[in-house]
């Protein structure tokens, strides 16, 4: 008891401590130290601190700590590591290549230059993650500290954390965890999530649990978590261990738990307390293992009833059996005295459960009773249980069943009817990662009958436990479990988080799972009445089948089936699979199934190896009922190192009709069974199968390349005798025609070939008959182009008649239609001379060739016109990576890297369109112009140095050899550019497009643009920045970049728009000649850092087919469709017109009476965001912080979370915005 009397005056000196000569913030705390009675109390109070040198110790006999100032060096009893050698016993641990390695600052450049102390050859620890979504976590883990040697330690350490000050998001949290031995819990105590831009000191107080006189054994994690889906990396270094309780805090900010050693305040909050005081997550709960120490998690939902002592065993007089709903068919825990009374007495010593019937009339009763909650069974989970029904069940059944708590769902497993005593049966649960309850319930119906459950248990239900590691022989799970390697890959979750089912391990199995509805690498006789049929949920068959499907454990996954209801007795359906190949270096070919065979009178399954001389080797066999589960079957076909080629054939035979359903699911092949191809696929001579998109895409994915050998990427004709052998064809044979040829030596040649030599070979059209003559050569079809593809060949051309001339043309197969690509006649040519040409062909997914055509109009065709050197270029679609740099985008489905500069330009460079889709695409402003009621889209044409306007159109322009053949978004006839129409104008006029004013800028603001400039007689496209003065200044001019000039491709302009002061955008065009000068623009884009002071309309739509007109060029047998363009304009002057469309943006008038309204507006606004910005700040500096997520950090402390998914975790990154 205190009183007055007992007080003690205290005074001692207290000095700052120095880092570095600067004095550092310090705590002071008063401690309380037990004796060895361990009964007592001690009071404090009256605290004041007071400026003085002149300060005594009082009382006199007091003991106190040295107040001369100290350092952060290493003291004798320190324990310090700073990576120089080792790790210092450290276990670094981590996702994918997310872990911690030793590096010097020439190695860890240009991320981390050096170490704290500016040194580039001394060594840190260092983690880096590229970006990949399931590298989230990095973590080091420290030796077992002896809780009585190392009470309480200061851990001093340097660290780096990726970004830059001031972003919006955190790119990853530091966090250090406290973890106690026994009882093991732990706690989070330090944590920061900004970045350092640099080296940054940390330091937290560890202080462990003591109870009984002695202190518990602890060790720390040091755990990264990413949160952003960006390239990161963290740097730690010298770390120090000091007995100390002076330990303040670093760096000021962070945020800190507390460090009393309190196990109740340290440890997590509990999802279930266990009745000896420890702690489990919730789905710990009811999961066939116990995690408490006591089993207490576990005690209301034992693995097995005897129903012999519900009350002690469960806590539960029914033992946890509910009737829901409750009705005049009573399930209750009874014995055989208490059935004797009815009229259909259970003859069986012991408890069990009952139904007993409380009225006469039940028909519409039923009898319904649901058990505990479980969850988290394993794939193996099995119920097994006896029971027993006496006759009176008049056709209807005892259904028994789960019920998904969740989705409050139920999934019935097996139809129970009358027996002729007790029976033992077995269902199969699976794998279920939410909460279910087992139920029986009976069908409804007349009733009179005895029924009876006893002795019910799970088995095989529980998921292995993590383990620190794993014997060689065995395969460590992502969440430390160790299963057997053969168990990896067989479409069981036996990790329990799938992590054996990862793509990682499995990409080169073979896994037929019918679970897109078709049958994989098998085929069925479906033409017969009876053969394999994909089923789901239960079959029509009561009593045989299964009730789900083994992929997912589920009524909606699929597998194979025989329904034994077609069919009698020794009926017989096959399922076979493609052919295989020989295995090599004689490594046997394995193969595991899921067999499901239940039912009285079930027939045969046998697996054959059927030969190509159709001679049959039983592989496997087996008969008869094998219980209401599905069953794993592994066979090692020893003969796939022998035969050249087989199959695989399950053949199912019916035991007897509408009692013997057979089914089949999750068929793998080991990676050393070697499987032909499917109908639809194509077989590269190694055996790897491709799917028909990937023929003829330009991409060799075959080994040698037999996948693009009918559509070469290039031809010089010097090694195939005949088109057919080149790959081209005649697709209309006429009276002149296409051949193979070699040099001529008639009057109009050619006499060499492009490469002037007189042996070499090229395609010819040969001479014909008189009158008009259209010749057409076709290549072989291709498909899925890149963006940049573009065709390149050589063009000869020598004749007396003008008027012929050459068309290449892009035969669209799909859509049944075709592009005229460009245009070739003596006027725009060389006569007698090889000419190189170059026509973009932009992205096509689907499949097209390529045709060439000759029109001759004179009486006699004695021209010379030949076609060399056809190649393609840039035409596949870029390839998969597996990281990309800092300034590049890692696309979403081909995972191909494209610059980040060209995001969101409506060119599809990733190949998957995901480079154009993305969330940050809604910030740049552009415009296709699709939109018909835009046709400008944000341009305006109200220049006073115009002289005309531009038009909109589609397809190829009036005027040949000039101008596009296609727009560049779709590169379709039926998409829209904007360009002049040059056969209206004259020499030197032109015509405008203008933005609205654009803010001053940074370099980072930029405009993208696509340009045609394809004519012999062009004039000039140029850009231009004009002030709010109306003053131009020149940017870009299209006669300067000799590369843009009349080419026959969609080629790309970027130009930086930095600028101080506001400005518009600019586009002039000129005519050169008239009638052969068609320049054209398409897809214009400004990237987010462009602000507009009117937003301009950046509306884009779906292209659309306007005033679509075709013009035929005929002969006797063939016609050629030619697109025309319709032209849109602005201005009543031009000549050339179809439709009148005005677009004019303009700004909002000026009001300068809203003025002041607006800026106190603002002012106002910006006040109030001040102070709610303080207020967050105030709440959380205060630590006065209420963190109740920090149960999920859970997942990663305790390993006994690491074994199951957590659709509730949450991370560093949630708990950061908790503490906001």
């Amino acid at each position: 008891m205190v009183d007055d009397n007992n007080w003690i005056e205290g005074e001692v000196e207290v000095r700052a401590h120095y880092v570095d000569d600067i004095p550092q913030n310090y705590t002071l705390r008063w401690v309380a130290v037990s004796g060895k009675s361990k009964v007592g109390w001690a009071a404090v109070d009256d605290f004041s601190l007071i400026r003085t040198d002149g300060c005594m110790l009082k009382p006199s006999g007091a003991q106190p700590s040295s107040t001369t100032p100290t350092s952060t060096h290493p003291q004798e009893s320190d324990l310090s590591c700073d990576f120089e050698t080792d790790f210092c016993s450290f276990q670094a641990n981590g996702e994918g290549k997310f872990n911690f390695t030793r590096k010097t600052g020439n190695d860890a450049s240009p991320d981390v230059w050096d170490d704290h102390n500016g040194n580039k050859e001394t060594f840190f620890l260092f983690a880096k993650s590229d970006g990949d979504l399931n590298e989230r976590m990095a973590y080091l883990k420290s030796d077992i500290f002896l809780g009585d040697d190392h009470e309480i330690e200061c851990f001093h350490f340097w660290f780096n954390i990726d970004g830059f000050l001031g972003e919006a998001e955190p790119l990853e949290t530091l966090a250090i965890g406290l973890e106690y031995e026994s009882p093991r819990n732990t706690s989070i105590v330090w944590l920061y999530s900004k970045p350092t831009e640099g080296w940054m000191e940390g330091q937290i107080e560890l202080r462990t649990i003591g109870h009984n006189g002695s202190f518990e054994n602890w060790r720390i994690y040091i755990v990264v978590d990413k949160i952003s889906d960006r390239k990161i990396f963290i740097a730690l270094d010298d770390f120090t261990f000091r007995p100390s309780d002076i330990c303040e805090v670093m760096p000021p900010d962070a945020w800190f738990g507390s460090t009393t050693a309190n196990p109740e305040t340290t440890s997590f909050n509990c999802g279930f307390q266990c009745e000896d005081g420890g702690c489990v997550k919730e789905n710990q709960v009811c999961d066939f293992v116990s995690d408490c120490h006591d089993a207490s998690d576990e005690k209301n939902c034992p693995v097995s009833y005897t129903f012999e002592n519900c009350l002690s065993e469960t806590g539960s007089e029914n033992c946890g059996f509910e009737e829901v709903p409750v009705d005049n068919l009573d399930w209750s825990i009874a014995t055989k005295t208490d059935s004797e009374s009815s009229s259909h007495p259970i003859e069986r010593d012991g408890k069990f459960l009952w139904i007993k019937k409380k009225t006469d009339n039940v028909s519409n009763e039923l009898a319904r009773v649901h058990s505990t909650e479980y969850q988290n069974s394993a794939s193996s989970c099995i119920i097994r249980f006896f029971y027993t029904i006496s006759e009176g069940l008049n056709g209807a059944f005892i259904k028994p069943g789960i019920h998904l708590v969740d989705e409050a769902r139920d999934v019935f497993l097996d139809y129970l009817a009358e027996t002729s005593g007790w029976e033992d049966r077995v269902i199969q649960i699976g794998r279920k990662h939410q909460k279910f309850e087992v139920i029986f319930e009976k069908d409804k119906g007349d009733y009179d009958a005895g029924v009876a459950i006893d002795d019910l248990s799970f088995e095989g239900c529980a998921l292995p436990r993590p383990e620190e590691s794993c014997p060689s022989e065995l395969f460590q799970c992502n969440n430390k479990v160790c299963i057997l390697n053969e168990y990896l890959c067989d479409v069981a979750d036996d990790c329990g988080d799938q992590s054996d089912e990862d793509e990682t391990h499995c990409k080169d199995f073979h896994p037929t799972t019918f679970e897109d509805g078709g049958f994989g690498l098998f085929t069925t006789q479906e033409g017969e009445l009876f053969h394999w049929e994909i089923g789901s949920g239960s079959t029509d068959n009561k009593r045989t089948g299964p009730p789900f499907d083994h992929t997912l454990f589920d009524v909606t996954g699929c597998y194979v089936y025989i329904n034994s209801e077609y069919q009698g007795e020794n009926a017989i359906a096959e399922l076979v699979s493609v052919p295989f190949l020989k295995s090599d270096d004689g490594k046997v070919c394995g193969m595991v199934f899921y067999s499901h065979m239940n039912g009285p009178l079930v027939g045969r399954l046998s697996v054959l190896l059927r030969l190509d001389d159709d001679n049959e080797i039983e592989l496997f066999g087996i008969e008869g009922s094998q219980g209401n589960i599905w069953k794993r079957n592994k066979i090692e076909i020893t003969n796939s190192t022998i035969f050249n080629s087989f199959r695989i054939v399950f053949k199912a035979t019916i035991g007897e009709r509408y009692m013997g359903d057979i089914a089949l699911d999750d068929i793998v092949f080991d990676p050393n069974c070697r499987p032909g191809c499917s109908n639809d696929q194509f077989s590269c001579p190694d055996g790897k199968c491709l799917d028909k998109e990937k023929i003829c895409d330009f991409r060799r994915d075959c080994m040698g390349g037999e996948d693009e050998a009918e559509c070469p990427d290039f031809y010089d004709f010097e090694h195939c005798q005949s088109l057919e052998e080149c790959h081209w064809k005649n697709p209309v044979p006429n009276s002149i025609n296409w051949v193979i040829s070699g040099v001529l030596q008639d009057v109009n040649g050619p006499n060499f070939d492009f490469e002037n030599k007189t042996d070499g070979h090229f395609l010819y059209v040969s001479h014909g008959e008189k009158g008009e003559s259209i010749a057409e050569i076709e290549s072989s079809p291709y498909r899925n182009t890149n963006v940049d593809c573009y065709l390149s060949f050589y063009l000869y051309m020598s004749s007396p008649d003008i008027k012929d001339y050459v068309f290449p043309m892009m035969k669209h197969v799909a859509l049944g239609m075709s592009t005229e690509l460009d245009r070739f006649d003596l006027n725009s040519i060389t006569d007698g001379m090889w000419t190189k040409v170059v026509i973009g062909l932009g992205r096509h997914r689907d499949l097209f060739t390529i045709v060439f055509g000759v029109v001759h109009n004179a009486d006699e065709y004695n021209a010379g016109i030949a076609i060399d050197d056809i190649q393609f270029f840039d035409c596949a679609v870029k390839s998969p990576q597996e990281s990309c740099y800092d300034d590049q985008y890692h696309c979403e489905i081909n995972k191909a890297c494209v610059f980040k500069a060209q995001l969101c330009d409506f060119a599809d460079d990733c190949g998957d369109n995901s480079d154009e889709v993305l969330e940050v695409c809604k910030d740049y402003t552009v415009s296709n112009f699709e939109d018909p009621e835009l046709p400008f889209g944000f341009f305006k044409q109200d220049h006073p140095s115009a002289d005309f306007q531009w038009s909109r159109g589609n397809g190829t322009t009036v005027n040949k050899q000039t101008g596009p053949p296609f727009d560049h978004t779709l590169f379709s006839p039926e998409g829209h550019y904007l360009f002049i129409a040059s056969e209206n104008q004259n020499s030197n006029e032109r015509a405008y497009l203008i933005t609205n004013l654009i803010k001053p800028s940074t370099q980072d603001c930029s405009i993208r643009f696509f340009v045609h400039l394809h004519g012999k007689g062009l004039g000039n496209l140029t850009l231009y920045s004009e002030s709010a003065l109306g003053e131009l200044t020149l940017l870009w001019v299209s006669s300067e970049q000799a590369e843009y000039v009349d080419v026959n491709v969609w080629q790309r302009v970027t130009y930086s728009l930095e600028s101080a002061s506001e400005f518009r955008i600019v586009l002039e065009a000129s005519v050169g000649k008239k009638g052969e000068g068609d320049i054209a623009i398409d897809d214009v884009s400004f990237t987010p850092a462009c602000k507009f002071f009117d937003e301009p309309t950046t509306k884009t739509t779906e292209a659309t087919t306007e005033h679509h007109t075709t013009e035929h060029h005929t002969t006797e047998h063939h016609t050629t469709e030619r697109q025309t363009t319709t032209h849109f304009t602005t201005e009543p002057h031009t000549t050339h017109t179809t439709e009148r469309i005005t677009t004019v943006a303009t700004a909002a008038p000026f009001d300068e009476n809203k003025t002041p309204v607006t800026v106190i507006a603002v002012v106002a606004a910006c006040l109030i965001a001040i102070i709610l910005v303080s207020a967050g700040v105030y709440i959380v500096r205060s630590r006065n912080l209420n963190l109740p997520r920090l149960l999920a950090l859970q997942s990663f402390f305790n390993p006994n979370y690491q074994r199951m998914e957590d659709n509730n975790m949450v991370s560093l990154k949630d708990l950061r915005s908790n503490q906001a």
